[in-house]
């Protein structure tokens, strides 16, 4: 035990450069900025020097990078590098060490130095910062770093317990031999002089971690060394390695093991090592050793980067093919190289938290500068806030007041409670200090200012004890307002605060009268602009409606242009009809007359001559005499036929140019029918299409029967179009069919359902098919515009409804519900108005 006090009491840096309160962070950073450089050691050398060597060469170096604070009479503080990086740039004479915040330091008697536990943990315990030792007398006696420690340990060749010895439960180890490899006592101190000099020169986490996995990829001569960053999920990513084989690299992977849980991590947390010598002889769960096989690791040593308390990543080393028994020393270097690399990190962390002070307080003293210098244009609802906290910083008061004045009352416009923004409130001028300002335009209280007021609560709330305060006036004189500052000390009423708080007044004034102008102008264009989007709004509406006239007055001429069209052509058809008709019974009677003389002839001159009888075979007159009545007769049937085509015809053109009149809606659906026989019948050798009628005992309804006679068109000529697309696509089995069926839904209103078992549509079309131009057939064929009109005529000219149920691939229903009365629907929809009006 004796060796080991020798040793920690050697390890000591004695006279560490001290400074006082008052030296300016200037001097403080040129004594860091020139520290005192250790001798190089020729390489050829190097094994020869003995550790105590190394050792005063480290004091030389530590008692030039921490610099001690003390008073006379009291130590105050320990300051590093790092401490005042934050201050490189600000090199003001003024700035002193007592402008900083030092950071709590541990402190430990020299006659402590007993053994290695305690000061190890009073450096972990404050994130690795010099202890300071005192001598029997209480005063300082020099400084005891990690660095120290450790050579300390390694010079009495004293393995430090805390910080190497594992856990014989987490180790995982093997009793199975495998070779050695023996390193060089100085080779290792080189190393961790070099990570140790790395992490103290470098800010950069990434660079310290490269030379760590590299040079301890040297000493130990294991097939790899990796680093390991572990995320809050528990997943990682290797962000630095050193391996024999580049082509083995795992540089960058992203690992996730499912046995890493909080609990298996916690002993990690703890700063325990985890030694795997053969993954094939240990219980390792299946997951883990299905992981490590993977990354073909067959030996490992994991030591944990121990960042506040929290595992910040882990160092591997590792070898693939053959197992290991790592060595106690092994496993003291690389746990302590994990520690160096958790100092860099913590250095990196401090540094780019510094900076962002740094960098916030530059920030702060641009936008002082910046108010400063804007104060003079600004406007806006930011003016007053702004000019008011500038107020308080310049005149370095406790509380400031800016106001409007309504009627016997002030309302505040920004209001500072010790550095605090307010939110406006309203409060009586009556018995405050405004009121003298208000009254005489300004006023002043050095000191007893709530004596003058017993009156006012708030003053006490606020402590105030002094006040003053300016009227805001307008262009015409009057006050609108005032603006006063309080203290809880005497206030001088100095000239340079008056010129301040008046030119402030003056401002406030002028910007609070630009405010109210442009108020009064806003809500005027806010009125126009409503006024406008109103007007706006019904001339967009009566557009639209002019649109729909026009597209319905376009169809309704096309309608009767057709209609006209149509009762010319049945008037056209009618007339060679109507003669072939009227002369087919005279023309059977001429027939019945010659086939009786033809009779009579064979009758009486059995035997004519040959010219005869050779003509009578040739013509077969036998046969013409039975089928020339037949013939008559199809004529006859087709001549039937034309007729009631005509007078389907001429009900369709006549009800295109009746108006509003009861009618029977079965009548214009079959005359619909018949004009679309052609397509109902098949063309181009398309198969013909079944329609099925359903037919209510409907009522006459009272309607446009030209209209709906468009409609019943659009709706057909949809289900045909629909079919025959299904067709295309379907076997010869397939057989389209139309159903139209008509039922009294009430008293009061009809529904007329036309039914398909077409192609179908999605619901996405369905939600479109009434928009106007919208169309699912190829361009040239459809105008997107059937549909449109349908949907306006049955909801627009006859107060109806118009459904639509489809089903892809099965067809498509279109429901028309109807009033049958048109005068009852109006009134109806008059009552229901009323009724909401008067809701």
């Amino acid at each position: 035990m004796s060796s080991v006090v020798l040793d920690l009491k050697s390890a000591i840096t004695r006279n560490p450069k001290v400074v006082t309160p008052q030296t300016t962070i200037e001097e403080a950073i040129a004594y860091l900025e020139n520290p005192h450089k250790p001798g190089q050691v020729p390489p050829e050398k190097l094994n020869t020097y003995r550790v105590d060597f190394v050792t005063r060469e480290l004091h030389d170096e530590l008692r030039w990078r921490y610099l001690v604070v003390m008073t006379p009479t009291k130590i105050l503080g320990v300051l590093t590098v790092q401490d005042l990086l934050a201050y490189s740039r600000q090199r003001s004479a003024q700035s002193t060490i007592a402008d900083l915040v030092l950071q709590p330091f541990a402190s430990l008697a020299e006659s402590a130095l007993t053994e290695l536990h305690t000061p190890l943990n009073l450096l972990r315990q404050h994130r690795m910062r010099p202890i300071v030792i005192l001598n029997g007398h209480d005063q300082l006696a020099g400084l005891l770093t990690y660095e120290e420690v450790h050579a300390a340990a390694l010079a009495s060749q004293i393995r430090p317990a805390t910080a190497m010895v594992p856990d014989p439960e987490f180790s995982e180890s093997t009793s199975k031999p495998t070779p050695k490899y023996p390193r060089s006592l100085m080779q290792r101190e080189q190393v961790m002089n070099k990570i140790i000099a790395q992490v103290h020169s470098s800010l950069d986490v990434q660079t310290v971690l490269d030379t760590t996995v590299t040079e301890l990829h040297k000493v130990l001569e294991c097939d790899r060394v990796i680093t390991y960053r572990l995320n809050p999920d528990l997943t990682g990513k290797v962000i630095a390695e050193s391996v024999d084989h580049p082509e083995r690299s795992v540089l960058h992977s992203e690992v996730h093991d499912p046995c890493v849980t909080p609990e298996w991590l916690e002993p990690y947390r703890q700063g325990k090592v985890r030694i795997v010598n053969d993954i094939y002889e240990m219980e390792l769960t299946v997951c883990h050793q299905a992981m490590l096989s993977g990354f073909g690791i067959r030996s490992k040593m994991m030591v944990p980067i121990v960042v506040k308390g929290e595992i910040w990543g882990l160092l591997l080393t590792s070898e693939q093919d053959i197992p290991r028994q790592w060595q106690p020393e092994e496993i003291e270097l690389v746990r302590q190289l994990g520690v160096q690399v958790a100092i860099a990190v913590q250095q990196a962390q401090a540094y780019e938290r510094a900076q962002l002070e740094l960098e916030e307080r530059r920030k702060a003293e641009q936008q002082l500068q910046k108010t400063l210098d804007v104060t003079a244009t600004k406007t806006g609802a930011e003016f007053f806030p702004t000019s008011v906290k500038l107020l308080v910083e310049s005149l370095g008061v406790a509380h400031a007041l800016l106001t409007e004045r309504h009627g016997d009352k002030l309302r505040t416009l920004a209001f500072i409670i010790d550095k605090s923004l307010q939110p406006p409130f309203e409060y009586p001028i009556a018995g405050t200090p405004c009121e003298p300002v208000v009254q005489m335009g300004k006023f002043y209280c050095r000191e007893s200012l709530q004596e003058l007021f017993p009156e006012d609560a708030d003053l006490v709330q606020l402590g105030a004890e002094s006040y003053l305060g300016f009227a805001m006036q307008d262009s015409k004189g009057e006050v609108i307002g005032h603006l006063c500052v309080l203290d809880r000390k005497p206030l001088e009423h100095s000239e340079r605060a008056e010129k301040l708080m008046r030119a402030f007044a003056a401002r406030a004034s002028a910007e609070l009268e630009r405010q109210k102008a442009i108020n009064a102008i806003e809500t005027l264009n806010q009125e126009l602009e409503f006024k406008v989007a109103a007007r706006t709004a019904d001339l967009a509406a009566s557009y639209q409606q002019l649109k729909d006239a026009q597209l319905q007055l376009v169809q309704s001429e096309k309608m009767s242009s057709l209609g006209h069209l149509v009762a010319g052509v049945a008037h056209e058809i009618n007339n060679p009809v109507s003669f072939i008709y009227g002369n087919l019974a005279p023309c059977l009677e001429y027939v019945d007359d010659l086939s009786h003389l033809i009779s009579l002839y064979q009758k009486h001159y059995s035997t004519p001559n040959s010219e005869i009888t050779d003509f009578i075979k040739t013509a077969d007159i036998s046969y013409t005499l039975q089928d020339f009545p037949k013939l008559i007769e199809s004529i006859h049937t087709g001549a039937t036929r034309i007729q009631a085509i005509v007078q389907s015809l001429r009900t369709f053109s006549h009800a295109q140019q009746e108006g509003y009149k009861a009618i029977n809606l079965h009548e214009n659906l079959d005359n619909t029918l018949v004009i679309l026989q052609n397509r109902l019948n098949g063309r181009a050798g398309t198969p013909a299409i079944e329609v099925t009628k359903n037919y209510g005992e409907l009522p006459l309804v009272e309607c446009y029967g030209g209209l709906l006679n468009q409609v019943f068109m659009n709706l057909l000529v949809n289900g045909i179009d629909a079919i025959e697309q299904r067709q295309e696509k379907e076997s010869p089995d397939y057989h389209g069919r139309l159903t139209i069926t008509t039922t009294v839904l009430s008293p009061e209103t009809i529904t007329i359902a036309i039914q398909d078992n077409g192609i179908g549509m999605t619901t996405e079309t369905k939600d479109k098919i009434f928009n106007p131009f919208f169309t699912t057939k190829p361009v040239g064929i459809g105008t997107g515009m059937g549909l449109s009109m349908s949907y306006k005529i049955v909801t627009d000219d006859h107060h109806g409804k118009v459904d639509c149920a489809s089903t892809l691939g099965e067809g498509t229903t279109f429901i028309v519900e109807l009033p049958c009365q048109h005068h009852s629907l109006i009134q109806e929809t008059l009552l229901s108005d009323t009724g909401n009006n008067t809701e």
